[in-house]
């Protein structure tokens, strides 16, 4: 069997990845108008998960059928962050700067200290780490939650399409899961992600054109998919699992759908221009439950923007 060390060595290896790097080989383009990369969210009735605060009584949650107890943050400062050069191919699947994995490391000595319940809680129990198969969050999440991985060296993590970010511009793109898999395998598991290109972005390419061709927004002109998506992962994967207590890594615009939809203006005003729906019925992915007064403060906090490797905790339920 694989040594804690030895498992430690290569989680450093992953996390400590050469992010002045800058070149970087697109995926390879496959010409599929049917999104094979989106999970098949026929398979989930269209409802909304309940969320409620964390710590919230277990007698509260007594009727619901799976309870998850979630860590969910966003990956640290990236390269695209700083320059803001989205279309740039040098910040195709941008790795995060030195400042993102300061930010990491200052989280993780948070964990390890178990600066507050939550923290506390977070190291103890987690049994299970989902991250976006973007590279920033693969790095965050290895990085950040170090001191979780020097005790519980096995504990999993899975690498997962649904809670990928949106899909617009080149920094939104990721590497081929070969590629991926040389610099996190086999600390991360690749076994849920479907294809091995970034079928997501071809589908938008074969659509819409190249980066080149087509410069304004994709998947956020149509923000009702980065909804059904994370819809589906809750649903269809996330429901499924045995465990209570998992860590979500993911990105701040799917963030902003996920938490939003369905919760008056999701897309910051942005055109609606690639809704092909003939029925626009926005059933929010979460109904916010719990709250302690009549300002909804719960579910305010939670549709707020997220900043670089903030990290909050709640609960979801599941009839």
């Amino acid at each position: 069997p694989t040594s804690n060390a030895l498992i430690l060595f290569r989680r450093h290896k992953a996390a400590s990845l050469f992010f002045n790097s800058r070149k970087m080989t697109a995926a390879t383009a496959q010409e599929d108008s049917s999104n094979p990369s989106t999970p098949n969210v026929s398979e989930s009735k269209v409802q909304s998960v309940d969320a409620f605060p964390f710590g919230t009584d277990k007698s509260v949650l007594s009727k619901y059928r799976a309870i998850k107890t979630i860590y969910h943050v966003r990956h640290a400062e990236g390269t695209h962050n700083v320059n803001k050069e989205y279309r740039d191919i040098a910040n195709l699947d941008a790795r995060l700067t030195k400042k993102g994995e300061d930010q990491c490391r200052a989280l993780a000595r948070r964990i390890q200290t178990g600066d507050d319940d939550v923290l506390k809680q977070l190291k103890e129990s987690v049994e299970l780490v989902i991250t976006s198969p973007v590279t920033r969050c693969m790095q965050t999440a290895l990085l950040a939650l170090e001191p979780v991985f020097i005790e519980r060296p096995d504990v999993p993590v899975l690498a997962h399409e649904g809670i990928r970010e949106t899909v617009n511009y080149n920094c939104d793109r990721r590497r081929t899961i070969q590629e991926l898999q040389k610099d996190f395998a086999p600390q991360v598991d690749f076994s849920a992600v479907k294809d091995d290109n970034d079928a997501l972005w071809d589908h938008y390419e074969s659509w819409l054109g190249s980066d080149e061709a087509f410069t304004t927004y994709r998947e956020s002109a149509q923000i009702y998919k980065v909804a059904e998506r994370g819809r589906a992962f809750l649903l269809d994967f996330l429901a499924r699992r045995p465990e209570e207590h998992i860590v979500l890594c993911s990105h701040r615009a799917f963030s902003r759908a996920f938490f939003n939809f369905g919760y008056g203006d999701c897309t910051r005003g942005l055109v609606q221009s690639l809704d092909d729906r003939s029925e626009k019925d926005n059933v929010p992915v979460l109904r916010y439950m719990g709250d302690d007064d009549d300002e909804g403060t719960f579910g305010t906090s939670m549709r707020a923007a997220y900043d670089n490797c903030e990290l909050r905790p709640f609960i979801l339920a599941f009839r």
